[in-house]
């Protein structure tokens, strides 16, 4: 978890390898932490991956970023409202053929799909499908630097929000598994700052999970019927303002649990 002061000022540019760079927009809140991340990758033809919120002021702050660049790509990892909105009007201003799995309310200029290449002057991106947080996830891998956009899968803040039904939690574990293999030296989570140790982090969300299941399952054992009763018993403190997310990742875990025969 991370803590403490913002990790990044919101609207500046701020280079983070000698690839990547990151723009966070200024859309703080329960499920962003700070903002969602937007990054800007390649020096001469460049890719964006997730533009965000349809807000003015991250638009202005994307342009200046992206002054004396080509943009080739606009990569959007799901179809979340934090995401994905201002992909357009960027569109209409820099230019860019807008990319992504394409699902609910979001229409890509190209869909991409598991393996789907998207390169520029100096840069390679391999897309990764990562069903869980949603059955659009896409993250991003920059061959270069063994680098992984995770979007919403991996952040090193808190872990990722599983609600039914576009979420699933068997996919999301799965995907886990997926990215554990890979062995990328640094992920970049849509919120939150840089995950240099994402084998840990991946190994401790997997661990984190299965544990929440483990109390799910004793929950149900000892007599909790509702889902109101077993996310108070296994959430018994949360904060207020995250409890329709604790219940949706209750209700993610339930379905699991019926899937494998453990619900009942």
């Amino acid at each position: 978890m991370e803590s403490g002061g913002p990790y990044a000022i919101p609207g500046r540019a701020e280079r983070l390898s000698p690839l990547v760079e990151r723009v966070l927009c200024a859309n703080p809140g329960p499920l962003t932490f700070a903002g969602t991340n937007s990054y800007i990758i390649g020096r001469f033809e460049a890719a964006l991956i997730d533009p965000g919120p349809d807000d003015g002021a991250h638009l202005k702050a994307l342009l200046a970023a992206l002054r004396g660049r080509r943009l080739v790509a606009i990569l959007v990892t799901h179809a979340h409202a934090d995401h994905w909105p201002l992909a357009r009007r960027l569109k209409a201003r820099a230019g860019g053929t807008i990319m992504g799995w394409g699902d609910g309310p979001f229409i890509p200029d190209r869909r991409l799909r598991h393996g789907s290449v998207i390169a520029g002057k100096g840069w390679r991106l391999r897309a990764l499908h990562t069903p869980g947080h949603r059955r659009d996830h896409l993250c991003f891998e920059l061959t270069q630097e063994r680098a992984l956009f995770s979007g919403d899968h991996v952040m090193g803040w808190s872990t990722s929000v599983i609600a039914p039904p576009e979420g699933n939690m068997g996919e999301y574990l799965a995907s886990l598994r997926k990215l554990e293999a890979k062995g990328h030296a640094r992920h970049y989570p849509a919120h939150g700052a840089p995950i240099e140790a994402p084998l840990a982090r991946i190994k401790a969300l997997l661990a984190h999970r299965l544990a929440r299941e483990a109390q799910v399952a004793r929950a149900l054992k000892e007599g909790c019927c509702t889902l109101e009763e077993i996310t108070a018993r296994v959430y018994p403190d949360i904060p207020v303002p995250l409890k329709p997310a604790a219940r949706l990742s209750i209700q993610a875990h339930l379905e699991r649990l019926s899937r494998h025969g453990r619900a009942g």
